[in-house]
């Protein structure tokens, strides 16, 4: 190893030096089987784990159901109440488990949150989501195609309940979309992004 005049080592010198050290590499984290996520297809990645109403009540919602608990409501009310669950939403306080608990207090049945409150206490710091960006924008289509401009006016209380309710039944339909779309797709994702563009 070669040094300066004054006895230091050079720059080159240390360079070299730690080019022939082993290199550390990051420590794997290797889970019990039961604890690995399901394999999915690198395309289709979940926004994150929410409740649903199949989990909750034990039936699955279907578009329909949301329909009708939506289709008498005024067009501008419920887009005015989609819009504040959404900047709710995407708020820091918005993804905290009590303040999704609180939303659902509010506006689901109580024996729905009753579950809800047990399920989320039991999967602790897994919990999911009871309310979402993509239920909102969901039942935000459905208010678009379905709710009259002229509608009969309806209660503030009774509005946001019945979108409260049609937000939490959406997620059953997002699982079904979600699964039929994962479904459809080529395990060659190169193949996928080709058909993309394609059709772009």
């Amino acid at each position: 190893m070669s040094r300066s005049e004054d006895g230091m080592l050079t720059t080159g010198d240390l360079s070299s030096q730690n080019a022939r050290l082993p290199q550390k590499r990051p420590m794997a984290l290797i889970l019990p089987a039961a604890k690995q996520p399901a394999p999915r297809h690198p395309i289709a990645m979940p926004v994150s784990q929410f409740y649903s109403h199949l989990d909750v009540v034990g039936t699955k919602a279907t578009a329909a159901d949301i329909i009708q608990e939506i289709q008498m409501i005024p067009r501008s009310e419920a887009l005015r109440w989609l819009c504040g669950l959404s900047k709710g939403i995407l708020s820091e306080r918005g993804v905290m488990a009590e303040t999704q608990l609180q939303w659902a207090r509010e506006l689901l049945p109580s024996e729905w949150c009753d579950k809800l409150e047990a399920m989320m206490r039991s999967d602790g710091i897994d919990a999911g989501r009871i309310f979402h960006r993509r239920v909102v924008w969901f039942v935000l289509q459905l208010v678009v195609m379905s709710c009259r401009k002229a509608a009969t006016d309806m209660p503030n209380k009774e509005v946001a309940e019945r979108l409260g309710r049609a937000c939490f039944m959406a997620s059953d339909v997002l699982s079904d979309i979600e699964s039929e779309f994962e479904n459809s797709l080529s395990d060659d994702v190169t193949e996928w992004m080709v058909a993309v563009l394609v059709l772009m």
